[in-house]
């Protein structure tokens, strides 16, 4: 998912009513510390690239492209761009998670989930932290014209919000999208910032 589509589903999240004890950690880490701090680099082959055969812990991932011998000079090689996960959940909800982050800290994570474990993923997460705040569903069609309906499960919190859909950018694959007040506010000034460039160039 792409950080404006993100942006933009954490600011309509906005109005959908808070509800429990608001979460610090998500599969074991914590909102509002560098990624970097909290768990180890992804290992890499001989070859300087990262190799999962080679995991044996949660670990993170960097823009690949910083590994080039003249990497891109936009990028910041210092930043976690996903994680890994070595846990009981992998097989529920992915291996793999996105990383969102503001000023370096860790405030969010978007991650691919099966369309089939859905179900599965929503008990979990009640089990966790009670019934969802917002339940709802929408049509849903893919490019190649295969239509059904969308599912969408919403947990919020006065910092945090996370957001469960299936089917999403195809239909055996949804998202599962966490993000906190603090990643919201900044990409809402980011987007201001965007608006006022374009508005700058008519």
């Amino acid at each position: 998912m792409r950080r404006a589509a993100i942006a933009a589903y954490a600011i309509a999240l906005a109005a959908v009513p808070a509800h429990g004890t608001e979460p610090a950690t998500f599969r074991g880490l914590q909102f509002g510390a560098a990624i970097t701090q909290q768990i180890p680099e992804c290992p890499r082959s001989q070859s300087g690239f990262y190799d999962m055969k080679l995991e044996r812990d949660t670990c993170y991932e960097r823009n690949s492209s910083c590994f080039l011998t003249d990497p891109p000079a936009h990028l910041n090689c210092t930043e976690a761009t996903t994680v890994n996960f070595r846990d009981s959940l992998r097989d529920v909800i992915w291996f793999r998670a996105f990383v969102l982050q503001a000023d370096g800290s860790l405030e969010g994570l978007e991650s691919p989930i099966p369309t089939a474990n859905f179900g599965q993923i929503v008990d979990l997460l009640t089990a966790k932290y009670g019934k969802p705040a917002a339940a709802s569903s929408e049509p849903w069609q893919s490019t190649g014209g295969v239509r059904t309906t969308a599912q969408i499960r919403v947990w919020k919190w006065r910092g945090l919000t996370i957001r469960l859909k299936a089917p999403g950018d195809r239909v055996d694959q949804g998202s599962l999208l966490i993000t906190t007040e603090r990643w919201t506010k900044a990409a809402l000034k980011e987007r201001g910032r965007g608006l006022q460039k374009h508005l700058g160039d008519l």
